[in-house]
């Protein structure tokens, strides 16, 4: 029976080798696939970008756009599975048969998706035509300067009167050279019409003879051949003697030729200029008529980056020889600012009621809808179209609960009544179209409530955990998210943007109503569900889940299958948490701050796609080592919680960038040391992504050999991409090897060493005196040091905070005096018996903010002349015996603010009735401190800054 067995299987191998054949091809197939699917991914992602840069988009596109997102996450997730079970490390035969089946079923995933997409191949094909779409009806909204100027209703325009005496000035003054006057603000904040107003003025009207104005200008920067769209522009010429239009329009190209042959003086106007490609194509022209322009625009850096189409043409002379370079444009820069709250009142009584005071019934409810209009007058517009019609209330309810009521929605009412005058969608429509590149980070604002003050650093964290941002060549990420962030801040997108006094961008603030807009639009795209409201309806899918209010429980958890971000700004019972994680497996964000979370949630470890978990000011005391399963994890951030150990596991995170753990100390005690770090496994060498490692405490690490951490400061000699370090308890013996490891650390930009008390005098010196660190700029050193160690003195070190570290007093100000960047120094207590300072002539060159704090014996303060140029504040606290006015203080022009705290009586009657301080017009500000809170208590409120020092008046500067 055995030999009718045998031939039957010998039969079989052929048939069995075409299967293997077919399995193989099957599975070699994948390679073919990812490329496609990546392609796929990219197309789908180009067609979302073009359309979302549309301003009308219709039924169908929206339904197609929401089509599109859903294939695109699909791919994104076959993708994110396929290299997951590809990266598997182990071998064997068992483990090829896995991997052979993660590219067969990779590949069937891939076919079916693209099949799919092929049904709305035509879509896709449709992209291009959005750009001329996109072009033509860039202009719908847009409020011409023609009816600006045409406007002579003058007297209902208010707070612009200092705004436009300055501007006429500019104008009318005599110069050797043509002038270029950029008005910058927010969109909405009245730049047309003050231009308007400003070449309706009668001195401007007897120096220039015609203004220009270009129609569509805006569309012509948005074509692809933007110079031969703007000489063939439509402009109409207005002559100023006449208030009249000349009747006719010629193309820009015509104009220049026919003005510059008349030989008058006359004016360019350039109304809402987003891109510098106006003032390339126009450079030729610009040479040879040489108009002055008023140019009006969101875009605060437009002028610096259009200097060089502005300032010189070069000439040749020969054919050969070219000239020296010949200056064209005197450039003007002007900020229009919002409103103050008495003019926004008064704008839209004028508007509403042709007086300017309220009836007292609306007095209460006005001020709540003047605030919500972030001193915009074209909110305020807006507002009042609205308001209008709300004459005798809505149902018999009165006006004035009516105006209440609005008063916390305004930017959302104005959406849902569309504001037939169009005055709302043109504010929201017009700021995207230079935009369009970063919609993502833009729209991400939603995500916060209204009111919140966002952190910079940790904004772009978020952006490059979304992957909204990611390493271009050799361009890093996050060096790209600092330029995004700068992009938003000059288009003049927030209220309020807090700043370190080296010019760092801390804190921003987006004004109420925009945000409101931001808000409305990211749910109406589906981008994000932001829950305010716990009766809010939600979404068929979401995608991104923000929680602004309680959330006791998940009404359906379908809904949040394919979540990818959860970001908790309110409280959430533990068992809504628990049961929201659940139902979540491909969660790449979790933020979950400011709320009375006590545990850490387990079902977190289950999140096996998780960069970015943030439980900052929670009550979470313990990380559980199953932290090391989440191994895509880029960000850790628990500062301000009750973290004290990190676990062993947590080496196993080999993609981990931001280590943040360290929490600050609330005692008002002086001189205490106000950041404590965590335990930490002396391995933390092998988590070389490491960009970001902050607070390991020295004296609570846990080493196998080495009771004082050296073995630890070994192993930091490692994290070759450190950017960010943070050390406390340093003792005496450990500065050989912390020299050591720092002089390995070539990237380094932020140093934090703390040492620790009554443990002896930490020695720096040794650091090798051949490396140099070209990227250092913020410096901090706690603690016995005795000399100050010479390698900290970056050429680019900006700030540089010393405490406690009894230094001498002339040989460190005689080092520091020459950093050429340095703008912040802050002394607490950092000398030894200081009895005199002297800041010497030429020193400290580029210094804004300087800090004197616990200097008991400190007499006297020289300021030479032509040291300190550039400080705007001086900070004097606890000198107890400095009883006199710093020699020199009056002489510096650029200070602006003497903050003092715990100053003696002495002093405070010194500076109170010296006459030079009366007449430099610095302001004197009295400080009273108030200890920090370790830990929010209210989620609500906007985040603590804690402190550097335990004077707060060293926080965020504006």
């Amino acid at each position: 029976m055995a030999e009718a067995v045998v031939p039957s299987l010998l039969r079989l191998i052929p048939d069995l080798l075409k299967l293997l054949k077919e399995e193989w091809n099957h599975g070699s197939e994948a390679k073919t696939e990812l490329e496609c699917l990546e392609d796929l991914i990219g197309a789908i992602g180009h067609f979302l970008k073009k359309a979302n840069s549309k301003k009308d988009i219709d039924e169908d596109l929206k339904a197609s756009m929401k089509r599109m997102r859903k294939f695109l996450y699909d791919s994104e997730d076959a993708l994110d599975d396929f290299m997951k079970r590809k990266n598997c490390n182990l071998e064997g035969l068992g483990v090829y048969i896995y991997k052979h089946i993660n590219r067969r079923t990779f590949a069937s995933e891939a076919q079916s998706i693209r099949k799919i997409v092929e049904n709305y191949k035509t879509t896709l094909e449709t992209s291009n035509a959005l750009s001329a779409d996109h072009a033509k009806s860039s202009s719908a909204c847009h409020q011409s300067l023609f009816s600006a100027f045409s406007n002579e209703r003058d007297n209902e325009l208010v707070g612009i009167k200092t705004a436009r005496e300055q501007l006429v000035g500019w104008l009318t003054t005599d110069s050797p050279t043509r002038k270029v006057i950029f008005v910058h603000g927010a969109q909405g904040v009245g730049k047309t019409s003050l231009v308007g107003t400003v070449l309706r003025d009668e001195t401007v009207k007897r120096r220039f003879r015609y203004y220009v104005w270009i129609k569509d200008l805006r569309s012509c920067e948005l074509l692809d051949n933007k110079a031969a769209a703007l000489m063939k522009a439509n402009a109409e010429i207005w002559d100023l003697t006449k208030n009249d239009s000349l009747g006719f329009q010629l193309e820009l190209e015509e104009v220049f030729r026919r003005l510059w042959k008349k030989n008058v003086r006359w004016v360019l106007v350039l109304d809402d200029a987003g891109s510098t490609h106006v003032f390339e194509s126009l450079r030729s022209l610009l040479a040879q008529s040489c108009p002055t322009m008023l140019v009006t625009t969101q875009d605060s850096s437009l002028a610096s980056n259009s200097r060089t189409f502005l300032d010189s043409q070069m000439a040749q002379s020969d054919g050969a020889t070219l000239e020296p370079a010949k200056l064209l444009y005197e450039i003007h820069h002007f900020r229009h600012v919002f409103l103050s709250l008495d003019d926004s009142s008064t704008l839209l009584c004028r508007k509403m009621f042709q007086k300017d005071a309220f009836p007292d019934v609306l007095k209460d409810a006005s001020d709540g809808i003047v605030k919500q209009c972030g001193g915009l007058p074209l909110a305020i517009l807006a507002a009042s179209n609205l308001l209008s019609n709300i004459h005798g209330g809505v149902n018999g309810t009165p006006r004035s609960v009516v105006w209440k009521k609005l008063s916390g929605r305004l930017g959302e009412a104005l959406l849902l009544k569309r504001d037939k005058s169009g005055l709302i969608r043109r504010m929201i429509t017009l700021r995207m179209d230079h935009l369009h590149d970063v919609r993502a980070c833009l729209f991400y604002l939603s995500i916060f409530p209204i009111g919140h003050r966002i952190s910079c650093s940790t904004l772009m964290r978020l952006w490059m955990a979304e992957r909204f941002i990611e390493q271009k060549g050799t361009n890093p990420a996050p060096t790209i998210a600092e330029e995004t962030l700068k992009k938003l801040v000059d288009h003049n997108l927030f209220q309020e943007v807090m700043k370190t006094n080296y010019d760092r961008a801390k804190t921003c603030l987006i004004y109420n109503i925009l945000h409101q807009i931001i808000i409305s639009n990211s749910k109406e795209d589906e981008f994000a569900m932001i829950i305010a409201d716990p009766e809010e309806g939600w979404p068929e899918t979401v995608w991104r889940l923000s929680i602004h209010s309680k959330l006791d429980s998940i009404k359906d958890g379908t809904k949040v299958k394919r979540l990818r971000s959860l970001l908790v700004f309110g409280e959430v019972y533990p068992a809504s948490m628990e049961a929201l994680l659940k139902q979540v497996s491909r969660l790449n964000v979790l933020d979950i701050q400011g709320c009375s979370l006590e545990k850490f949630p387990n079902d977190i470890l289950h999140l096996r796609y998780l960069r970015y978990l943030r439980l900052r000011d929670t009550h979470v005391t313990a990380i559980p080592e199953g932290i090391g399963n989440l191994e895509h994890l880029e960000t850790l951030d628990l500062k301000n919680t009750g973290v004290t150990e990190l676990p062993e596991n947590i080496l196993k995170l080999k993609a981990l960038r931001h280590l943040l753990v360290y929490r600050s100390d609330p005692s008002p005690d002086p001189g205490c040391y106000p950041k404590y770090g965590v335990r930490a496994p002396s391995r933390l060498g092998d988590l070389t992504s490491l960009q970001k490692l902050c607070l390991i405490d020295l004296d609570k690490v846990r080493q196998s050999t080495d009771s004082h951490g050296k073995e630890l400061l070994i192993e930091l000699g490692k994290l070759e991409n450190l950017q960010r370090l943070g050390i406390s308890n340093l003792r005496r013996d450990h500065g050989e090897h912390l020299c050591s490891s720092i002089g390995k650390l070539q990237k380094l930009e932020t140093l934090h060493l703390i040492a620790g008390r009554n443990l002896g005098m930490l020695d720096l010196s040794t650091v090798d005196k051949t490396k140099a660190f070209p990227f250092l700029q913020r410096v901090h050193l706690t603690g016995y040091m005795g000399t100050l160690p010479t390698w900290i003195l970056s050429s680019s070190l900006a700030k540089l905070f010393i405490r406690g570290s009894r230094l001498n007093v002339e040989k460190t100000l005689q080092h520091i005096k020459g950093l050429p960047c340095l703008k912040h120094l802050d002394l607490q207590d950092a000398f030894l018996n200081a009895i005199e300072m002297k800041f010497e002539e030429g020193g400290f060159q580029q210094l804004c903010f300087l800090g004197l704090d616990i200097f008991p014996n400190l007499e006297s303060i020289t300021v030479a002349k032509k040291a300190l140029p550039t400080l705007e504040r001086l900070s004097l606290a606890q000198c107890r015996s400095l009883t006199t006015v710093p020699r020199g203080m009056t002489g510096l022009e650029q200070l602006k603010c003497l903050e003092l705290y715990k100053m003696p009586k002495a002093f405070m009657t010194a500076i109170r009735q010296d006459k030079a301080v009366q007449a430099h017009g610095m302001t004197v500000q009295e400080r009273e401190w108030k200890p920090p809170a370790a830990v929010r208590s209210n989620a609500t409120d906007p985040p603590t800054v804690q402190p550097e020092s335990y004077r707060p008046s060293r926080t965020s500067r504006k």
